[in-house]
């Protein structure tokens, strides 16, 4: 085989300079964690889900999701008391700007859950733990910078929410929708909360509590009826789920339509 070169930027390890990680199981009445760092820190979810606070935005983060705390930008951010979350996180100082993490808050990536438990692993006496997490950062950047340059129709994302609009009374998964469309699970996380302001997972419990809702003002339906006909298969969370995006239970909501 006639040997190739292959010219390479002059970036390396020494642009990645972790400098925190930990891991931790919260209980559910752990409370809101405000911080301010002055590099990046990400923390990857393992299992269950929370809540993180930018400014006045407001994201909810699932398992398989990771949220970027920037530097020197206020942050908080507290476990789901109904269902607490689990993640490992990382603090790393980058030598140059990074394009991927500019104004990512809340990502997905493939593979990445089983890069943040490799870095759950790391002990103190692991012998060149420095390089290891610096090289398993780097793959997590790299894949962030393939999702950002993989190809995508242009109206994808609008085709993807009719999908769901038609589609949403069924047991969903945005893993089906991603390949319906042809794509990676966390390309289309991304691009879609890039162009709609959520996730699909967001726009999904949004589409079918529209719906919900629709049913239950017109009295013909019983909460569980309601709940089954949007696609809810656990009818026993369907009411937490109603009550944090309308402020009352479906059967309150129900009873003021009723009085309207």
């Amino acid at each position: 085989m006639e040997r190739q070169y292959v010219s390479l930027p002059k970036s390396t390890l020494q642009d990645v300079r972790p400098v925190q990680l930990g891991k931790e199981a919260c209980p559910a009445n752990k409370e809101r964690v405000t911080t301010m760092r002055d590099y990046y820190l990400l923390h990857y979810v393992f299992s269950g889900s929370g809540y993180f606070y930018v400014g006045n935005r407001e994201f909810a983060v699932t398992r398989g999701q990771f949220f970027v705390i920037h530097p020197h930008e206020p942050a908080s951010y507290q476990p789901n008391p109904e269902d607490p979350w689990s993640y490992c996180w990382v603090g790393v100082i980058l030598a140059q700007d990074f394009p991927p993490l500019r104004d990512a808050y809340v990502c997905e990536v493939e593979e990445a859950d089983a890069i943040f438990r490799s870095l759950a692993r790391v002990t103190d006496t692991m012998p060149g733990r420095d390089l290891y997490v610096s090289g398993r950062i780097l793959q997590l950047f790299s894949l962030m910078l393939n999702d950002q340059t993989d190809p995508e129709p242009p109206d994808t994302i609008e085709l993807a929410t009719d999908y769901i609009r038609q589609n949403y009374a069924n047991p969903l998964t945005i893993e089906e929708i991603a390949e319906h469309f042809h794509i990676s699970r966390s390309y289309f996380s991304t691009q879609f909360r890039r162009q709609m302001g959520m996730s699909p997972q967001q726009y999904l419990i949004k589409v079918r509590l529209d719906k919900a809702a629709r049913l239950l003002a017109h009295q013909k339906y019983s909460v569980g009826d309601a709940a089954i006909s949007v696609g809810y298969e656990n009818i026993y969370n369907f009411p937490k789920i109603f009550k944090k995006t309308y402020g009352v239970s479906p059967s309150q909501y129900a009873a003021h339509q009723a009085d309207r």
